[in-house]
């Protein structure tokens, strides 16, 4: 393929489209031509006709709006055409009923999600994520999508609420709306994905509400994030039902309430947030029956001590942050509930392990040779 198409005159365009490409069952031009912007996809790719099941034209810098001429495609069952610089509206795919996978990612497209899209009842995964998308979630598409399994719509403008039609997705494994601007409440119905979703990432909104108990349905939850909203109330307890989390992040709310002692069963929990919310009561000791790499309980109420059980964080590859609560330090595992600074405000516990850190600061401790473990204290009277 001459990487002048994108630029030639439109006879030339349809002249290469009839004679070269025609009769195609897949082009894949992803990133052969990065270097050539701002040429346009041009009409006269409908001419390719039919049979072509894959375009791919991910990174190769195309411009412009979507012509109109990929609707012609019928037969396509992909479409990337991501990573480019194509604006305007969001393209009337409808025709293209036996699309399975859809990946329009990081572009300039803007305005709503057209009401077509409830056509392609074969898509599988949808990717429309860092784009200028807006208004509400397509409810009509969410009840059509039934074998929907991944759905990336973050880094948008979306607004309005989570519509109860999500639950309609019952294949769905993937659900990705961070960064957007949803409000309303998380919805009960999302209980409704227990069999199937996997990852639920809803986080940098304006939702508010608290977290609906039918959450404990969600048996195979692997990753889950709601931070930076308005969620407000204690954690339900159906929440340590989720014993397949590995992430549960939800810093940035309103949450209140002891952490229950319950988080210890979610023996593969790896990352988990809490930070700049109204956490009160002593931090659980069974916190250290998780797989913990990532810790933030930072900017809440906690009080007490650090458990003892919690020192072996400082063996572990990862970060761990007290920083700005009430704590009075680690509860020695020999002093029998000796606490460390002799009672002073502990505001910062960090673990770094088998990290590398630069030259001038290993020459601060002759022992420090590469690979090592050690934990930052910040004591403050």
């Amino acid at each position: 393929m001459d990487q002048r198409w994108f630029r030639w005159p439109r006879i030339y365009q349809e002249v290469y489209a009839r004679q070269k490409l025609h009769g195609a069952t897949e082009i894949n031009w992803s990133r052969v031509y990065c270097g050539y912007k701002n040429g346009l996809i041009p009409d006269a790719v409908g001419l390719v006709g039919r049979g072509l099941q894959i375009l791919n034209l991910s990174a190769i810098s195309v411009s412009g709006p979507l012509p109109d001429a990929i609707a012609d495609l019928q037969g396509l069952r992909e479409l990337d055409l991501s990573q480019n610089l194509l604006t305007g509206p969001f393209p009337d795919l409808g025709n293209l009923s036996q699309l399975i996978r859809l990946d329009l990612s990081r572009n300039k497209l803007s305005g709503m999600l057209p009401d077509s899209l409830a056509r392609l009842t074969e898509l599988q995964s949808i990717n429309l994520n860092n784009n200028k998308l807006s208004g509400p979630l397509p409810r009509k598409a969410f009840v059509a999508w039934t074998q929907l399994e991944i759905l990336h719509l973050e880094v948008n403008e979306f607004s309005g609420d989570i519509p109860d039609e999500l639950a309609s997705l019952q294949s769905l494994r993937i659900f990705c709306a961070r960064n957007n601007k949803l409000e309303g409440c998380i919805p009960a119905v999302i209980g409704q994905l227990g069999e199937t979703l996997v990852a639920l990432d809803i986080s940098n909104n304006n939702l508010a509400g608290s977290i609906p108990t039918q959450i404990s349905q969600l048996h195979q939850l692997e990753h889950f994030s709601c931070s930076y909203n308005h969620i407000n109330g204690p954690l339900p307890p159906e929440v340590w039902d989720l014993t397949r989390l590995r992430s549960l992040h939800m810093k940035n709310n309103q949450l209140t309430g002891p952490l229950s002692a319950k988080v210890g069963g979610l023996r593969d929990l790896s990352a988990f947030s809490l930070a700049n919310n109204f956490f009160t009561g002593p931090i659980p000791a069974e916190l250290a029956d998780c797989n913990l790499c990532h810790l933030q309980l930072s900017h809440n109420a906690f009080e007490g001590t650090i458990p003892a059980t919690l020192e072996t964080l400082k063996d572990r590859v990862g970060y761990f942050d007290f920083s700005n609560n009430r704590l009075r330090g680690y509860e020695s595992a020999k002093g029998r509930g000796r606490c460390f600074g002799n009672g002073r405000a502990l505001v910062h516990v960090v673990s770094v392990s088998n990290s590398r850190l630069p030259r001038w600061l290993l020459g601060f401790r002759a022992w420090m040779k590469g690979l090592f473990s050690f934990t930052l204290f910040r004591i403050i009277n």
